[in-house]
């Protein structure tokens, strides 16, 4: 008996519900924390295409 064949014994059959449906994002107190500490940055993209943060300078 493989793994899955176990957990789908235990859990049931995994739900799939509507693939449409749009994905509810819910914001919870650390990712408001987070939210709180990324405002300090700025992301900025090199010639190449690269992504990367920078802290943004004092006012």
């Amino acid at each position: 008996m493989k793994v899955t064949d176990r957990l789908q014994a235990l859990f049931g059959p995994a739900s799939q519900g509507d693939t449409k449906a749009p994905v509810v994002h819910k914001h919870d107190k650390y990712e408001s924390a987070s939210q709180v500490d990324l405002e300090h940055f700025v992301v900025e993209t090199d010639t190449e295409g690269h992504r990367y943060g920078v802290r943004k300078e004092p006012d």
